[in-house]
């Protein structure tokens, strides 16, 4: 066995070289994930119960629709699923197989996830490399980036009846697309966009696959309000203020005894509030809350 060299990175870093062979990987991926998001979409028909027709429809949504709406937006010739039926062929033909087998199980669990992760990576990349070529802005080309990725999974679901998984509670979807996107838009301006393709692919499949295992989500609790709550506790320290300067032009006499010092409702507020919010129970949160309204109501009388 020789020695590991590194004679390629010339011919990465060399856009001549370097593209034709990254264009052929993305080409491989895009027409696998097609066909693997057509399979996911028939599984969803399947645990949703409709017939062969909601099988081809919703997959359909899964494999081609983010790629869809986002050639409509861009508007730059004809959409890219629509002008090539063998994207159309692929997808259902993902649903026909999902028709004809029944996948379940924690092994098509672990292979969906990974090659979801894989495919959105890949996607996203696509999406922002699309998006940059035509003249768009970055921020732009990052939203197509990520509504190639994850625009697909987000009208299936709408169809369904259900919220969006990549509305949070599920395995991150957003971040890793933006995070692939972003990748890809550095290195695009750079004038290595192979290097840049294959970069945002890692990174965004790298995250979405670490989401995965170690359970990484966003937050979804509906009482999480930092900035309300913040404005509620200096509305009342306003009221307070102005209601002891009342008081104060009130007197008459300075002999009575100063007012005793008020106690400072930030702290005690702060400090009982920082260790329920540390009970991740649902009766911790239910205690947290209850606590919030008793002190506004006790502060306010």
């Amino acid at each position: 066995m020789g020695p590991v060299t590194l004679d390629f990175l010339p011919q990465l870093l060399d856009p001549q070289q370097a593209q034709p062979g990254v264009q052929a990987l993305y080409r491989y991926i895009d027409i696998t994930g097609v066909f693997l998001m057509g399979v996911v979409g028939g599984t969803v028909a399947r645990r949703q119960e409709y017939d062969i027709i909601g099988f081809f429809f919703l997959a359909l949504f899964s494999a081609l629709g983010g790629g869809m709406v986002r050639d409509a937006l861009i508007q730059r010739g004809t959409v890219a699923a629509v002008a090539s039926p063998e994207y159309l062929i692929l997808a259902f033909s993902g649903a026909l197989i999902a028709w004809l087998f029944h996948f379940r199980g924690p092994l098509w669990d672990r292979v969906s996830a990974h090659a979801d992760a894989i495919i959105a990576g890949s996607w996203a990349v696509t999406g922002a490399t699309k998006a940059l070529t035509f003249g768009l802005p970055v921020l732009s080309a990052l939203f197509m980036g990520v509504l190639t990725a994850t625009g697909g999974g987000m009208i299936r679901d709408v169809v369904t009846g259900h919220r969006p998984q990549v509305f949070g509670g599920n395995q991150l979807a957003v971040i890793p697309a933006v995070a692939a996107a972003a990748v890809c838009a550095v290195f695009h301006h750079s004038d290595m966009q192979a290097v840049g393709m294959i970069l945002g692919l890692l990174v965004g499949s790298g995250l979405a696959i670490a989401s995965h295992w170690f359970g990484w989500t966003l937050g979804t609790d509906p009482d999480f309000a930092p900035a309300t709550m913040t404005a509620r506790q200096i509305a009342h320290l306003a009221r307070s203020a102005t209601r002891r300067g009342r008081k104060g032009r009130s007197e008459t006499s300075k002999s009575e005894s100063p007012e005793p010092e008020v106690p400072d409702p930030d702290y005690s507020f702060e400090e009982i509030l920082r260790a329920m919010h540390e009970d991740e129970t649902d009766e911790g949160r239910h205690n947290e809350r209850e606590f919030i309204s008793a002190w506004l109501a006790w502060q306010a009388r």
